[in-house]
């Protein structure tokens, strides 16, 4: 049988006596702390008991597990990601219920899968490198989406004109720019290759004019958002572009006055037409809201329409009233 390696020296330290295997230098040791008095111990170096040293891991440099910085630190990072993936579960899978939209309101962050039959309602003018564009286009629910066209997609763009439907099959939805939008959905609609749309025949899209009165927008509208009013443009407006290049004039509709403002030649040249017309009421649609310097606006940019005619009741009895006030 073979002989026990553990010391039995009542003197040795428990910590070395736990050990399975002593060396024969510290058994050695061991053997004269028993055989010599206390008086000698002060001769010998001392034995200081020690616990098992961990191995140390070879840690990237830029793992600093005491840094401040999520970036840098990875112990952060990783509890955080695993964390975020947790508490927004449910949202994730709310924003993905929807397998196939087959309308604007079903549409969903990073969805793909479509069925979405839109009018073309209105074309954008591309960027100044003809690179991005876009159409305006509704759904028969009366809803608005962005649809947008990269170089790679931008020449089936071209090819489509207002008034056409198109089926798209397939896009990558993702946020709009809600600064820009003159849409009703909160989301754009990427073509990712021409093929998954096609123009398809339909003929019973409406587009609806929602009316909003002006002190309504002067008190309760909020910045970015997109209203249809009506209005009769001030007769001392005469359409002349300020010293900033843009064009103001003033509507009422009889609950208050609001600006009117154009930037870009085109929107200067629509109002100023409108201006010039014997019909002082019109109904203006898609018209941005904004405040500077404590002013309530309504910027007239592209996409947004000047219009003689609505079925609106409203519209309808200021035309009406102009009307007899022109006759007097």
């Amino acid at each position: 049988m073979a002989k026990s390696t553990h010391s039995t020296n009542p003197n040795i330290p428990k910590a070395l006596a736990a050990n399975s295997t002593v060396s024969p230098k510290l058994d050695s040791l061991s053997s004269k702390i028993g055989s010599t008095s206390t008086t000698d111990l002060g001769s010998l170096p001392v034995c200081v008991p020690v616990s098992p040293e961990k191995t140390l891991q070879k840690r990237s440099p830029t793992e600093k597990l005491d840094s401040l910085s999520i970036g840098k630190n990875s112990r952060l990072k990783k509890e955080g990601t695993e964390s975020f993936a947790v508490k927004f579960a449910t949202t994730k899978n709310t924003t993905t219920s929807v397998t196939v939209a087959r309308n604007i309101s079903e549409l969903s962050i990073n969805q793909y899968n479509l069925s979405i039959v839109l009018l073309v309602h209105h074309k954008f003018q591309k960027n100044g490198q003809g690179t991005v564009g876009k159409f305006l286009g509704y759904d028969n629910n009366g809803e608005s989406v962005n649809v947008v066209f990269y170089r790679q997609t931008i020449t089936a763009l071209d090819g489509l004109e207002e008034g056409q439907y198109l089926k798209i099959t397939y896009g990558r939805v993702k946020p709009a720019n809600l600064i820009f939008s003159l849409a009703t959905s909160k989301y754009d609609i990427e073509m990712t290759n021409p093929k998954n749309m096609k123009v398809v025949e339909q003929s019973d899209f409406n587009i609806p004019f929602r009316s909003i009165k002006i002190c309504d927008i002067i008190d309760h509208g909020e910045i970015n958002s997109v209203f249809d009013c009506i209005g009769k443009i001030s007769v001392d407006n005469e359409g002349l572009a300020d010293d900033q290049g843009r064009l103001k004039i003033t509507i009422n509709d009889g609950s208050g006055d609001i600006d009117v403002i154009a930037f870009d030649d085109e929107s200067k040249q629509i109002l100023r037409a409108a201006v010039g017309l014997q019909q002082n009421v019109f109904a203006f649609q898609r018209l941005k809201h904004n405040i500077f310097q404590n002013d309530t606006q309504l910027i007239f940019r592209d996409g947004a329409e000047v219009l003689t005619m609505v079925d609106d009741a409203r519209f309808l009895d200021l035309l009406k009233s102009d009307t007899k006030l022109q006759d007097v």
